[in-house]
């Protein structure tokens, strides 16, 4: 009756709007089934018994509802190790992808689409580089992700075409997850279209004429809205593509020193002046003859 009251009163309560990271729920649904698992193993003894009294009985008629939550925890595992096996086979397509490292972009670890080249000689993708000014808060931030070499003059970004590169892609061939050898530079955008995998792979975004769009830092932006701002389609599809990877967690805080404590204060001493006494006489001792 308790557990009965207890579901309806959870029912009635107003659910939270945020939801619940499949990680807890899959720990909990693990939590709960070793409790049922325990429990049935009691039960098993019991069912052995020729004689049980009715506390017993009681626990022994419970036999087929723990066996229905059996079932239903173990459905939920094994729906969280389905999901786990095609996220696994989609990230083992991404694995399959082939093409030569010396056209990989360090920023987004894919192959080089519409390179760009710094001042510093360092050749990134197009939206790579535009993504790197915009995350810029002050114009000393707007520097290449590998030597650090500034390449923001206060005007505008000293960004160029790697022409050189961009026909090195389109000679050179690479091989996708589904086996198609195609060129380089036409990889992403087939990479877009194919299989379970094409999630990873958000739409080319739209820049404009300019290579790369002069930054808007903090100070010169619109005050932020109540309303979350949406984010870039290449930071989402860098999100979904590196989500297994864990996020580098802060330091945990200093443990706070406790204070000495003080020793007791000693009590002072009183100390009273013995008033003078008079030393008492002696008697004068008599001579002897």
């Amino acid at each position: 009756r308790r557990r009965a009251a207890a579901a309806a009163a959870a029912a009635e309560t107003p659910q939270a709007t945020t939801e619940t990271p499949p990680a807890d729920v899959e720990a909990a649904a693990k939590a709960q089934l070793r409790g049922v698992e325990k429990r049935l193993k009691s039960i098993r003894g019991l069912a052995a018994k020729e004689t049980l009294d009715d506390a017993e009985r009681k626990k022994l008629a419970r036999r087929d509802d723990l066996e229905a939550a059996r079932a239903a925890l173990s459905a939920v595992l094994a729906g969280f190790a389905a999901k786990r096996r095609a996220a696994d086979a989609v990230m083992g397509q991404l694995d399959d992808v082939q093409f030569d490292d010396s056209y990989e972009c360090a920023c987004c670890r894919e192959v080089l689409e519409l390179p760009v080249k710094l001042p510093c000689g360092h050749e990134y993708c197009r939206e790579c580089v535009a993504l790197v000014a915009s995350r810029a808060t002050r114009p000393s931030d707007v520097v290449c992700p590998l030597c650090r070499a500034p390449f923001y003059d206060g005007a505008k970004c000293r960004v160029a075409v790697a022409e050189k590169t961009r026909r090195k892609l389109k000679r050179a061939t690479g091989r996708c997850h589904c086996g198609a050898t195609l060129p380089l530079a036409g990889l992403r955008d087939h990479l877009r279209s194919c299989g379970a995998a094409a999630v990873y792979f958000a739409p080319r975004s739209k820049l404009g004429h300019e290579l790369c769009p002069a930054p808007v830092f903090y100070s010169e932006k619109t005050p932020l809205s109540s309303s979350p701002a949406a984010s870039s389609p290449l930071e989402d599809a860098l999100l979904r593509r590196f989500r297994h990877v864990a996020p580098e967690r802060p330091p945990p805080p200093p443990e706070p020193v406790p204070e000495s404590t003080p020793e007791p204060r000693r009590r002072r001493q009183r100390w009273r002046w013995l008033e003078a006494t008079p030393e008492p006489e002696v008697d004068a001792i008599p001579s002897t003859p």
